[in-house]
């Protein structure tokens, strides 16, 4: 009973592990209301929120990379217990994102104005149209610095309370969801209940968390006391770049098949789609804390623990994933009933393209890992330049042949051969690069003295 409770303390205390339960039971969220609100809302709506939330998360990149940045630098300043510098960081991070958001409500705002103004008559139903799509996107504004948080506890490697807080925030977000519909309320403020509650929600973490440890409290001052803010906005630059590619190559499915078919076939396919999805949406994002894991085995130059935990964890999630998807999938047509109470046309074809793409994903975020950790960002930008614009040309070609089931397949081909193989060589060749180096290092060392 002992060696079970202790395989079952080094199991929870296990990061990846940690991160993969979080990611998993807040990724249910969608799963549960998904089906509520496409009852409520009726297809239509229904398909052009789920429209509006896709374009929006192609957007994330308008953080300008900074949250990539800031968690690759206080990793680093964690790791040197510089706390000054720590602070400072994410005061100027904190700072810029405020500003972005800022700039971003008053465009929306704008464009808002612009569109009733050009618009001789509106009716009810644009109204509440507009009222949506405005929305979503006014809650994605409100997120750039709200979730910001998230890069610090990863980067301090608070797993375990930045899973407990995922998992709560699905529970806030069901919970809202449901009250909202329940009470009747216009689409607006079920789309409201659905993306902005979690907002609220992070937005009290991050004052509790300023308020009890003080030394990372960011204060006004410390905006223009970092000592290389440069050092951030280039990181920050390049992780931009990438961050565009990412949102495009991830998000462009349903964009891409609203505008070959119709939001009839978005909400057709979407529902089978946030199934499949949901491995490679928190495989992408599961293995994020060997970033700074990594980064800390870097600095001390202990490439070959690296070497050797990507290789592990980088197997260990095709299995994962190709187990899961398999249970998945034979239990498809009743896991469909349950859930949405209907079946969907070609589901199975939609939910086994996206496990296959989850399947590749899973083997190479640790190699992702390994480059971020190394602050080699312009490879995976090649990649995945290379990954998005050929995929969703072939997507947009073939969608109207094949339907909508064929995105996902096209997905998880043109990544193995444009990502995975590079990002892959790459890592390995940087790994080498560094134990050569360390090793003259210490040779010199040793004839110096």
């Amino acid at each position: 009973m002992l060696n079970i409770y202790s395989s079952f303390r080094v199991l929870l205390s296990n990061p990846i592990v940690l991160n993969l339960t979080g990611r998993f039971i807040s990724l249910l969220a969608p799963l549960v209301v998904l089906p509520a609100v496409l009852n409520y809302m009726g297809e239509r709506s229904f398909g052009i929120w789920i429209t509006g939330v896709s374009v929006s998360a192609l957007a994330a990149f308008l953080d300008f990379g900074i949250g990539n940045s800031l968690l690759t630098r206080l990793a680093s300043f964690h790791g040197k217990g510089d706390l000054i510098s720590a602070r400072r960081a994410i005061a100027t991070s904190l700072g810029f994102l405020i500003t972005v958001s800022a700039l971003g409500v008053v465009v929306l705002i704008a464009v808002l104005v612009v569109v009733l103004l050009a618009q001789d008559s509106v009716g009810e139903s644009s109204y509440s149209d507009l009222a949506l799509v405005a929305m979503v996107f006014l809650i994605f504004l409100a997120s750039l610095p709200v979730f910001l948080i998230h890069r610090v506890f990863l980067a301090h490697q608070r797993f375990l309370s930045f899973n407990i807080l995922l998992v709560a925030q699905s529970l806030i977000s069901i919970f809202s969801v449901f009250l909202a519909i329940y009470i009747e309320a216009p689409n607006w403020a079920v789309a409201a209940s659905y993306g902005g509650a979690p907002v609220l929600m992070w937005f009290g973490v991050n004052v509790v968390f300023f308020a009890r440890f003080v030394e990372y409290r960011p204060c006004l001052s410390d905006i223009f006391t970092f000592s290389d803010p440069a050092s951030i906005l280039r990181l920050g630059a390049a992780h931009f770049v990438l961050g565009v590619l990412g949102a495009v190559g991830m998000n462009a499915d349903i964009p891409v098949i609203m505008r070959a078919l119709s939001s009839e076939a978005v909400a057709e396919f979407a529902l089978p789609a946030r199934l499949g999805s949901l491995f490679y949406l928190f495989i992408a994002t599961a293995f994020v804390p060997l970033w700074g894991i990594f980064g800390a085995a870097i600095a001390a130059h202990d490439f070959r623990s690296v070497r050797r935990e990507a290789l592990r964890y980088s197997f260990a999630g095709l299995i994962l994933v190709g187990f899961s998807s398999l249970t998945i999938l034979f239990g498809l047509h009743g896991i469909m009933d349950f859930w949405a109470s209907r079946q969907f046309e070609n589901q199975v074809l939609v939910v086994f393209g996206y496990s296959v793409f989850a399947m590749v994903i899973a083997f190479t975020s640790p190699w992702n890992m390994v480059l971020n950790a190394m602050g080699l960002v312009n490879v995976q930008i090649a990649a995945w330049a290379l990954f998005v614009s050929l995929s969703v040309l072939v997507k947009l070609a073939f969608v109207g042949v094949f339907d909508a089931w064929i995105v996902g397949f096209v997905s998880a081909l043109f990544y193995i051969f444009f990502v995975t193989i590079p990002v892959i060589f790459s890592a390995f060749r940087a790994i080498e690069r560094g134990l050569n180096e360390h090793a003259k290092s210490r040779c010199d060392l040793v004839s110096g003295s």
